[in-house]
């Protein structure tokens, strides 16, 4: 046979030299079906030279073994070359140009020298779409493209282009983006009103690559996700998108966050401060000043967009306890504007350890208030005592902490340490020795002797626990007093009722000549019903009042919260200020201290001549007297007792025991016998 037809194919560049050309020769046969004859195949490869090759190709079959000629079953002459066909390139093939059509203008000068904060996008045109709506009776169809773009949370759509695979739109798109890791996302879609739009295939932009401020137009060739992972895979050439883009600083978008911060529109008010730098800080100034670009919380019902009821809450341990304080809400408002002051008073060893923690929500009184964001300031970062003002970009919690993930919003606020005396609690204050004064101690301290009495002045406390919770609101009080127990002496206050800050000025005596005493105080809740429930506990080593001065100081509550006898130190559940003076009370002098007096009595021996020539036979005893001996009758309706003491003596005379007794002493805790044996 003789044909002498021609035929042509586009081919893509990067697949030119990788195909091959199949021929199969056919015996026609319209009424079982076409018979192979033979066939050969052409490497493209093989035409690299852009020679034309002519040739007679042998027809072979397919095998076991592959494609082969076996026997001579016939020769095709063929001609083949590969040529530039300009008529045959697609507008993808050809370099962009970025004249045709201009870029639209911009409406201002792009200042290169500022920070870009809008994305300009101009869809040009798509070529080579894919066919969505098939013609029903005949090859062909066609589709109706529109362009979805989401850069965050801002989304926009082109118009649709009906019955176009090759549509041309020159639409121009604006999205406000200042974060270069932001990616546009581009869907391509064939519009149907009935069952819902098709989707025709995707490609992004990444903001990072406009990052040289020009315009980038290029063709963004359609992917899809064709396995349904969620990956999008590049596949056929189903089609490709003419975009230009740019990045540019738009003046008219620059947010308060990014101008200039008015350090007198408020000015920090923090009252009652004399910020004296010689002095540690001990109040935290807060003041929220505004926030701007919060998202929506509360949407239309009707129509796009919506509003939120931006509510802040600060968030910190104050006096050992988490407090918190709000804001007001600002109702429909997504650049809300507060102007509010807070403070919070801290405690010196804690100041730099804590951390500020701001959280902004939508106020909803029905359902509940709803998280948008929030930011935490560590108090380390007011160390330098100088006004910190700053807008803070909000965040969220995730799995791996704190981050800010998105562009939420963010919150002005000024922040400073200041030292504010009516923020002192007595507890920081340094401790006044003259007010009030010490007791009169009734004598004069000889100083020579040794001391036998501590001298146990209550004065107040300060920030005791509330034990007595209010039944129907907050908060509640306390009915304290302290307990002293010196060795086998105990002492306690009178009862302070419903004080958490109770004054006593009291004076308590203990006899004490051993300086490895300790007082063990016991500050408990009176409750005549129940029982006293402790509060805390505190010790005063006797050893510490050697030199004989006052020492007056605050004491820190502590408490055994695990139950293991040990005192453990843990939340400031309160300080008790007393004064203590370990002194020599002369009245406190027993007669076992005083010199003995060798002639009351004397000691009379009847009928004895004492004359060490001769060798001694009588042992002479008096008994004088005894001293501070124990109670062994207590009484039984009020405290105390006395005993009735009898002395006897024992030994052996004339090889057998004999034992010789006092007379009794009723009732006396200090007999005297004056007895002779």
């Amino acid at each position: 046979p003789v044909w002498k037809e021609h035929f042509a194919w586009q081919i893509e560049d990067e697949k030119r030299f990788s195909e091959t050309l199949t021929v199969r020769l056919d015996d026609y046969d319209m009424a079982s079906g076409n018979d192979l004859m033979g066939s050969f195949k052409v490497p493209l490869a093989d035409l690299a030279d852009r020679a034309e090759h002519r040739a007679w190709y042998p027809l072979g079959n397919d095998g076991e073994n592959g494609w082969a000629v076996t026997a001579d079953i016939g020769h095709v002459l063929v001609a083949l070359k590969w040529v530039h066909n300009p008529a045959r390139l697609s507008p993808v093939d050809i370099p962009v140009d970025y004249s045709s059509p201009p870029f639209p203008e911009l409406g201002f000068d792009d200042d290169v020298e500022k920070a870009p904060n809008e994305l300009v996008l101009f869809l040009v045109k798509a070529w080579g779409l894919k066919v969505m709506d098939k013609n029903m009776f005949s090859k062909g169809g066609s589709s109706d493209p529109l362009v979805n773009f989401t850069v965050g949370d801002h989304k926009a759509k082109s118009t649709v282009k009906k019955k176009n695979l090759n549509p041309e739109w020159n639409e121009t798109f604006r999205f406000p983006v200042k974060n270069e890791k932001a990616v546009v996302k581009c869907l391509v879609q064939d519009y149907d009103m009935a069952s819902g739009n098709d989707d025709m295939g995707v490609f992004e932009i990444p903001v990072a690559d406009l990052a040289n401020r020009s315009e980038l137009r290029m063709w963004h060739h359609l992917a899809f996700d064709d396995d349904g992972d969620g990956e999008i895979d590049i596949g056929a050439d189903i089609g490709s998108v003419l975009i230009g883009v740019r990045w540019v600083h738009n003046p008219d978008l620059v947010s308060p966050v990014d101008r200039p911060i008015d350090w007198s529109d408020p000015p920090l008010e923090v009252e009652h401060v004399e910020n004296d730098k010689d002095f540690p800080p001990n109040q935290l100034g807060v003041c929220l000043i505004r926030a701007h670009g919060i998202k929506v919380m509360d949407k239309n019902m009707f129509s796009k967009g919506g509003s939120s009821d931006p509510l802040v809450t600060f968030t910190l341990k104050e006096a050992g306890k988490i407090s918190e304080k709000k804001s007001t809400v600002q109702k429909k408002n997504l650049n809300p504007v507060w102007k509010e002051h807070f403070a919070w008073q801290i405690e010196d060893e804690k100041r730099f350890s804590e951390t500020l923690t701001v959280r902004l929500d939508d106020y909803d009184m029905a359902s509940g208030n709803d998280l948008m964001g929030s930011f935490k300031v560590p108090l380390a970062d007011l160390a330098d005592r100088a006004e910190h003002r700053a807008w803070y970009p909000l965040g969220n919690d995730g799995e791996n902490g704190w981050a800010v993930t998105a562009d939420i919003g963010h919150v002005l606020v000024a922040l400073k340490w200041v030292h504010n005396p009516a923020r002192l609690s007595p507890v920081d204050i340094p401790v006044d020795y003259s007010s009030p004064p010490f007791p009169e101690l009734g004598f004069d301290d000889d100083v020579e002797k040794a001391p036998n009495e501590l001298v146990l002045f209550l004065v107040k406390a300060w920030g005791l626990k509330v034990m007595d919770k209010n039944m129907f609101s907050k908060g509640g009080s306390s009915d304290p007093l302290v307990n002293f127990t010196v060795g086998d002496h105990k002492a306690k206050s009178t009862v302070k009722k419903k004080n958490l800050n109770p004054e006593w000025n009291e004076t308590f005596r203990f006899p004490v000549k051993n300086e490895k005493a300790v007082v063990k105080c016991l500050v408990q809740d009176y409750d005549m019903a129940s029982g006293n429930d402790d509060m805390g506990v505190f010790e005063i080593p006797v050893a510490d009042l050697a030199n004989r001065s006052e020492l007056r100081m605050w004491h820190h509550l502590a408490f055994d919260d695990d139950g293991d006898g040990e005192i453990d130190i843990g939340a400031d559940i309160g300080s008790v200020l007393i004064g203590v003076r370990w002194v020599h009370n002369p009245d406190l002098v027993s007669p076992v201290d005083r010199p003995i007096d060798w002639s009351d009595p004397p000691l009379e021996v009847e009928h004895v001549e004492n004359d060490k020539d001769f060798p001694p036979n009588q042992l002479g005893v008096c008994l004088i007297r005894a001293h501070g001996i124990k109670v062994m009758d207590k009484n039984m309706f009020s405290k105390g007792g006395s005993s009735d003491p009898l002395v006897t003596f024992t030994l052996k005379e004339a090889g057998k025991i004999s034992e010789k007794k006092s007379t009794v002493q009723k009732k006396n805790l200090n007999p005297v016998w004056k007895e002779h044996f």
